[in-house]
């Protein structure tokens, strides 16, 4: 465009440009060589250019300079080719203080002869509609990119490219701004992972994690304040103080950050915005971010919860498949048409039509097909895993059962008469060609919807009602409770029968209920726990209590809840369940008594230990004084009544021992049933006539591996208990069985294995609990004073369990006691021990001046035995411990027998002792003498067959006996 250098425009006198200078818009007109002659008075209002700038050429500053030199080159370009022009370009708003784009549209006026006589041109402000067209754009990119998140959540596409697609979307719309979205860690402290412009990554793992605080960058201190954060110029902010070298390097110079939301307000994520040079955002701008911002918590919380529900669903599909019930869905789309078209027609009554077409039964059957089936449905009706079309096939051949056919027909006539649930039984023929009865229940989950749950309860065996399906929590046999604490009402499961006045099966109840049935003494501090947990800020509340069942007995019980809250905390719902603690409890009183008898043992234990030492001064010295004093003596009656006296405290000790575990024992292997069979008559002469005893002893039950005596003793014991029992006579019964015994059923350390099982029962008064707790203790009985140690239980519950075993007590009140001892079955022949029940040897001379090398730590004990020793003609090396003994023994000097105590102090026992000699001196007679088992040999106390061995107290003669048989002739 150009004017005539000089000359003024054309004044407008025609109407035409009265009417052109009305107009809005920039009205101008030019010569045919392109000389701008006139313009309206809209181009001065808009420009500020004045009538003289127009004249002389100067209106040219009014032209942006970058597109001044293109839009003149296309004016020219127009005028040679005498074609119309059309551009835009932008002039400077004065009242607006910027630069606004205008559409310039010129065409030539045209003579007859086809010569350009005139330009008419006018330019249009477009800015508003550019704004209006980029807005159009930058909406279309949002809701591409809204889309493609969504298309993506559910194709199941991973966040993170989730989050790049929209940091791409960023810089599109924020023309060329560098996006990244960072996530909030699960503790809410740190902004940990990155998503978004890939050259960023490097600068941020230099950084990361980035905490959620006050002072960290931009975007920690945006999350930090939950509102956005812009930061123009980062080398001017002090949030970047600490980076802008950093910032610099990646070009980093200005920062936009967004902090994204969930539901509840809580910061999730970051949105971060980059530029290379320093910039503030425009109201436009923050605008977009927000609205990027949803798009970025949407994905992220869609995609939470797509792979909960993905959890959600694998979770529900495995119980699906394993539940015990037959379930599956049906398609009825084509039953639902037959029933829509039949009411059509006239029928207004579907049962009696029935009857008159039964065909139609039969065309329902091939409508319907199976959707999906769990394994319980595809092993009943013998589908192989082969989809479901072949549950749909078995389906369809049910057909030929009648009750089947009768309750198809029953689903047609709830359907037509729009029941959403329907219930039946009938008769389901197997694969295999074997029957089953079930009973089914049919749903509709939402009308029209063309699907058809059923679940299928075999009900063959054993006929359970539909809450087995409906109420599967109803199997737990806990009391299941969920309280709505706006109503106050409380729906319990099945257990809350355990209330008094409850029927059982689900129900709500009014809590007050349950309130009535907590023990009084426990009901004010219970109420007011739960009252604090309520109004606190608290998720879950747990206490003991007492609670009355409904014979009005109260049991001990765990009540554990879980607090449902509100959006704003406040507590709405009270989920939980109580548990009944009676076998807990039991449990525990049982184990507090076992540890007490396991520490009365230990202490008895260790006193019969010394006791017998004791003993055996006592009883040797009073024997060595029996020998010298002269027959009929009162001194020497005085020194039998001392050995008497001595010999029943061994007795005594013994049994001590037998109950504290610890006794020694010379085990053997026999048929139990042939030593009971062989009691018989001492059991028979220990009881009473009016007591009648009775053997039913099992066959073929194995052998057992057991101290005979001790067996024998403990039998004795309980048939003597039982007598006591009985004073005006009844039954003594002692029956044998085998029993498979499960660890988990019994006391600690018993083993999974075959047991045999000796059971003495009586008909007598029985315990109550109190003295059924305290049976096994030493010196405990119900007996008048002289009538009993007390220590006969004691003695058979440590041989029992010492033997592997265990012992049961069952009594109450007026109903008798039954005693049963568990003892391991021994895989092997029956073998009598040496020294069980072998006849006694006759005691050889000693052999002439044999050496032997005693371990004695008790030095009145020792001083004893070697006295004794050297009586009986044997030279003696006496030492109180096994160190110093195994010197003697590997400086080479020359002993016939070690003769050693078992139990002694220092790292050495007499049992190691023993097997230390039997490796370095094969041929050396070891004898070991103790009245305590402890490290015998095993675990179960038993000893080793290698070694010989002496009880103390022991007579003189008895230690002859022992060393006859073992020392060469």
């Amino acid at each position: 465009m150009k004017t005539q250098h000089g000359a003024p425009l054309q004044a407008a006198s025609t109407p035409e440009r009265s009417f052109a200078e009305a107009l809005p818009q920039i009205i101008w007109t030019a010569r045919p060589d392109g000389t701008f002659d006139w313009v309206n008075g809209a181009f001065r209002r808009v420009t500020g250019v004045s009538d003289s700038e127009l004249a002389d050429g100067s209106w040219r500053v009014a032209l942006h300079a970058d597109d001044r030199d293109k839009v003149l080159a296309a004016w020219h370009a127009a005028i040679g080719r005498g074609k119309p022009f059309r551009t835009e370009f932008r002039l400077w708003s004065l009242p607006q203080a910027c630069w606004r784009r205008h559409l310039v549209d010129a065409r030539p006026q045209e003579d007859a002869s086809g010569q350009i006589q005139r330009w008419y041109g006018s330019a249009i402000d477009i800015e508003d509609l550019r704004d209006a067209e980029d807005a159009r754009e930058a909406e279309l990119r949002l809701q591409m990119v809204e889309r493609h998140v969504l298309e993506g959540i559910a194709a199941g596409a991973p966040l993170n490219p989730l989050l790049k697609d929209i940091c791409v979307a960023v810089s599109d719309v924020l023309q060329g701004a560098r996006a990244i979205v960072i996530l909030v860690s699960e503790d809410g402290k740190y902004l940990d992972t990155m998503s978004g412009d890939t050259m960023l990554e490097g600068w941020y793992r230099d950084i990361a994690p980035l905490r959620v605080a006050e002072g960290q960058l931009t975007c920690g201190t945006a999350v930090f304040r939950r509102k956005p954060v812009f930061t123009t110029d980062t080398r001017q902010d002090p949030l970047w103080s600490g980076q802008f070298q950093a910032a610099a390097s990646q070009g980093l110079a200005a920062c936009w950050a967004l902090p994204v939301m969930d539901a509840s307000g809580t910061p999730i994520a970051c949105l971060a915005c980059f530029h290379a040079s320093p910039c503030a955002p425009t109201n436009a701008q923050v605008a977009l971010l927000h609205r990027l911002g949803k798009t970025v918590r949407t994905a992220i919380s869609e995609v939470a919860s797509r792979d909960q529900l993905h959890a959600s669903e694998r979770r529900y599909h495995s119980l699906f498949d394993f539940l015990p019930i037959a379930i599956w869905e049906n398609d009825i789309t084509a039953i639902t048409m037959m029933l829509a078209e039949l009411k059509q027609t006239p029928v207004i009554a579907l049962e009696p039509w029935l009857d008159a077409n039964p065909e139609f039964v039969d065309q329902a059957a091939m409508g319907i097909t199976v959707l999906d089936a769990n394994r319980a449905a595809r092993q009943l009706y013998g589908v192989d895993a082969d989809g479901p079309d072949g549950m749909t096939r078995a389906l369809r051949a049910q057909m030929l059962e009648p009750t089947y056919r009768a309750t198809l027909r029953g689903l047609l006539l709830a359907l037509w008469d729009r029941r959403p649930d329907f219930e039946a039984g009938y008769t389901v023929t197997r694969a295999d060609g074997g029957r089953a009865e079930v009973l089914v229940r049919m749903q509709l989950p939402a009308p029209g919807s063309g699907r058809l749950l059923v679940a299928e309860l075999d009900i063959t065996s054993q006929r359970r009602a539909e809450e087995r399906f409906r109420h599967i929590a109803h199997a737990s046999s806990d009391y299941i409770f969920d309280r709505d604490l706006t109503t106050e009402k409380t729906w319990v499961n099945d257990a809350a029968s355990w209330l008094r006045d409850m029927t059982p099966g689900a129900c709500e109840v009014p809590r007050q209920t349950w309130v009535d049935s907590v023990h009084p003494d426990d009901s004010v501090a219970i109420l007011a726990g739960i009252a604090e947990a309520i109004s606190g800020d608290g998720t879950s509340w747990e206490a003991e209590y007492r609670l009355r069942l409904s014979d009005g007995s109260y049991i001990p019980v765990l009540e554990r809840a879980s607090i449902l809250r509100d959006d704003f905390g406040q507590a709405v719902r009270l989920i939980g369940n109580i548990i009944n603690l009676s076998e807990q409890k039991e449990l525990e009183a049982q184990l507090r008594q076992s540890q007490r008898l396991d520490a009365i043992g230990q202490l008895t234990g260790g006193i019969a230990h010394d006791f017998n030492n004791l003993l055996t001064v006592i009883l040797g010295n009073a024997e060595a004084l029996n020998e010298t004093l002269p027959a009929g003596t009162d001194i020497a009656t005085m020194a039998q009544q001392i050995m008497l006296a001595s010999e029943r405290a061994a007795e005594l000790t013994q049994r001590l021992l037998a109950f504290a575990r610890k006794q020694p024992l010379l085990p053997g292997i026999f048929d139990p049933n042939m030593i009971i069979e062989n009691m018989r008559l001492l059991i028979g002469r220990s009881i009473t006539p009016a007591i009648a005893l009775e053997l039913e002893l099992a066959r073929k039950l194995g052998s057992v591996q057991v101290d005979r005596a001790m067996f024998e003793s403990a039998i004795l014991n309980l048939c003597v208990n039982a007598r006591d029992a009985m004073p005006e006579g009844g039954t003594l019964r002692i029956t044998t069985s085998a029993a498979l015994f499960d660890p988990d059923d019994g006391e600690n350390g018993t083993q999974a294995r075959e047991y045999i099982k000796i059971m003495v029962s009586d008909t007598g008064h029985g315990m109550n609990e109190k003295t059924r707790t305290r049976v096994f203790e030493p010196f405990f009985t119900t007996k008048p004073p002289g009538q009993g140690s007390g220590l006969g239980l004691s003695m058979v519950h440590g041989f029992v369990h010492q033997s592997g075993g265990r012992v049961r007590v069952h009594s109450s009140e007026s109903a008798g006691t039954a005693v049963e001892l568990l003892l391991p079955v021994h895989d092997g022949p029956e073998r009598d021990e040496p020294g069980s029940t072998e006849p006694v040897a006759t005691v050889r001379d000693p052999s002439p001046r044999a050496r032997i090398l005693l371990v004695e730590d008790e030095e009145q004990v020792r001083d004893y035995i070697c006295m004794i020793l050297r009586s009986l003609g044997y030279a003696v090396v006496a030492e109180s411990s096994a160190t110093p003994a195994l010197g003697r023994l590997r400086a080479g000097e020359r002993f016939d027998l070690l003769l050693s105590d078992i139990v002694m102090p220092g790292e050495i026992n007499g049992r190691q002792l023993a097997e230390l000699v039997l490796v370095e001196h094969a041929d050396l007679p070891v004898l070991l003498v103790s009245g305590h088992a402890d490290d015998i040999s095993t675990p179960d106390g038993q000893l080793d067959q290698r070694i010989g061995f002496l009880r103390k107290p022991f007579r003189k003669s008895d230690l002859a006996q022992r060393l006859a048989e073992m020392l060469p002739t």
